[in-house]
């Protein structure tokens, strides 16, 4: 007995998406109170649960990594394993559906549009259909059983009629036995039937129908009765169930064409349009299958006259079940989809159509501030030349007023050659043109140096400056040594810059993983949490304040973190605003032959 017989649904997921799995866990959960729910991530793992337990439901992945959904399905169907298959398909599978369904599949569902109500529906369906089916193979198994009952007592009938029939009083005797058993197995048989009915007719979501053998309506349960809209009694025994859908009304080649492929398929499915009682059109999905033991009479097509029951006939012995459902919302909403996809797919070209525009535009400003860059540092070197030349006493000796004219005249055409530097150096790594010049190089010779530059910045505050080696000072790096000291060089004259006073730490160390991690830890302001990542962008300080006290153009952090990812590696924020602030950078202390260029937008621009 499956777990549903006893009250509570047994459902195996079937998935290699963890994440979709546990959505699709708890939509069940929430839906199914108490539901025994199974999970596997591969082929193999669903058979085994498959064979070592009982399941409802069977919501497969089409796609797994080592058995495809159809061998499952194929393997489900060759074991006689009683489970209702529902396909899990991604976009663009539902071609699928047809070979799904006449593999033994009840549904499919499609990835990215499963939600509550559609699970539940498509569940709620499934779980219906096989109480039904189970119900009626049980009363068909009751039928049969009767059925043979009935033909052994026609044998010993026969037998009783050849050896008594001399003996007319016996065999009187016999027949009223006979007769009554008849009765009572008369009565047995419309008790069935009666019971048949009332399992159809709860059926409400779909309309179940039965006809006779010329197509006139026989049964029409309560579904039909509701998406219809007509009584029983103006339909039972007097309706054709062509009179109930437009394409077949008045057509007779479409009937035609229908019988046919009755007659072929013996069980043919196909989407129409069904008229209700107000006129009121509805989308239908319908299964017509013959009754057990019929066969399809050719539908001559000839004879247009339909009260001649031989022009309708669809079979010799019974007529057709008809069971369907209203799919017009379904449809509705694929439609919607459809329009909405239409709709994304022009957004998208849109998109893409910007992005070229802005990949466009960010060549071209990079080849301008390259070009501008260079163009700038000419005159410029020319002006501090000349100012060294005249602080120099070249042209004359110079009065006390004017050598501190010259010397800032020098000083800040030097801060504008630095700017503008940085500039250049941002527009070639955005450009993808930052060139990088490894060498053989101690690291000791590189923090010793910092350690001193970073004191002698540190002058005149009270602020402590030291480094803390973890057993790494001797060791022979291979990279871009300049690029490598401008990092740290930005990193230690911001750490000067925004601490008054405390301590200033570089720490060096090996990362288990084996990259050299440099670390520049200070006491100064910090850094809000909202504005650790945007430090990192170009021309950007914390905060308008920050930018009116201290000096600084806000390009430092942002060359450095490109800088930072050009050699391998990495560059990262962790701050407390009031208390201080720690830079990591972590790169490989061997470069790799080509380092990657890091694009300025979502694709490489050209170069």
């Amino acid at each position: 007995m499956s777990a549903n017989e006893q009250g509570s649904p047994a459902f195996l997921i079937v998935d290699d998406n963890r994440g979709f799995l546990d959505l699709t866990a708890g939509l069940i959960g929430r839906s199914y109170p108490g539901a025994r729910i199974g999970r596997a991530g591969t082929g193999e793992a669903a058979l085994e649960h498959l064979l070592g337990s009982t399941w409802d439901v069977l919501l497969l992945d089409y796609r797994l990594p080592d058995i495809d959904g159809i061998e499952i399905l194929a393997e489900v169907q060759a074991r006689g394993i009683d489970v209702a298959v529902i396909m899990v398909t991604g976009e663009g599978d539902q071609e699928l559906a047809a070979d799904l369904f006449r593999m033994g599949a009840y549904d499919y569902l499609v990835k990215g549009r499963i939600g509550t109500m559609t699970l539940r529906r498509s569940i709620d369906q499934v779980l219906t259909r096989r109480s039904l089916e189970r119900q009626i193979r049980e009363q068909s198994d009751e039928l049969g059983q009767t059925s043979l009952v009935l033909e052994e007592r026609a044998r010993a009938l026969d037998t009783a009629y050849a050896k008594l029939r001399d003996r007319k009083e016996q065999l009187r005797s016999l027949s009223a036995s006979l007769e009554q058993t008849v009765h009572q197995r008369t009565a047995e048989l419309r008790e069935t039937t009666r019971f048949l009915n009332k399992v159809l007719d709860s059926a409400t979501d779909h309309f179940i129908m039965a006809t006779s053998r010329d197509g006139t309506v026989l049964t029409f349960n309560r579904g039909a009765q509701a998406l219809f809209g007509h009584p029983p009694d103006d339909v039972v025994g007097t309706l054709h169930f062509r009179d109930l859908f437009e394409e077949i009304a008045r057509d007779d080649d479409a009937l035609a064409e229908l019988v046919a492929a009755i007659l072929e398929e013996g069980s043919h499915s196909r989407t129409l349009t069904g008229t209700h009682a107000t006129g009121r059109p509805f989308i239908a999905k319908v299964t017509i299958s013959q009754m057990r033991g019929a066969l399809l009479d050719e539908l001559d097509t000839d004879r247009a006259d339909p009260d001649d029951s031989g022009a309708w006939a669809t079979h010799d012995e019974g007529g057709l079940v008809i069971v369907g459902s209203d799919v017009t919302h379904e449809r509705q909403l694929e439609e919607q989809n459809r329009a909405y996809t239409n709709q994304i797919e022009v957004a998208n070209a849109d998109l893409r159509r910007k992005n070229e525009q802005i990949l466009e535009a960010t060549r071209l400003k990079s080849e301008f501030l390259a070009n501008v860059s260079h163009e700038l540092r000419t005159p410029l070197n020319a002006i501090i030349g000349y100012s060294d030349l005249l602080f120099g006493g070249i042209y004359g000796d110079l009065r006390d007023k004017q050598r501190t004219a010259v010397e800032g005249i020098g000083a800040r055409a030097k801060d504008l050659l630095h700017l503008i530097n940085e500039i250049l150096d941002l527009a070639k790594i955005e450009a993808g043109r930052m060139e990088l010049h490894p060498e053989r190089f101690v690291l000791s010779d590189v923090i010793g140096e910092l350690v001193d530059t970073a004191r002698i910045l540190a002058v005149g505050k009270d602020l402590a400056v030291d480094w803390e080696d973890q057993g790494v000072a001797e060791l022979n790096c291979y990279t871009d040594r300049g690029r490598v000291r401008q990092i740290l060089l930005n990193l230690v004259n911001n750490a000067v810059k925004f601490t008054a006073s405390g301590f200033l730490t570089i720490a060096t160390s090996m990362s288990p993983d084996g990259l050299l991690c440099v670390e520049v830890t200070d006491t100064g302001i910090g850094i809000p949490a909202s504005e650790i990542t945007a430090i990192f962008d170009e021309f950007r300080q914390v905060d308008g304040t920050s930018t009116r006290m201290y000096e600084g153009t806000g390009l430092g952090l942002a060359i450095s973190r490109k800088f930072a990812l050009n050699l391998g590696g990495t560059l990262r924020c962790e701050s407390t605003l009031g208390e201080g602030s720690s830079f990591f950078l972590q790169i490989p202390p061997e470069l790799a032959s080509r380092a990657p260029q890091p694009a300025p937008v979502a694709l490489d621009p050209p170069l």
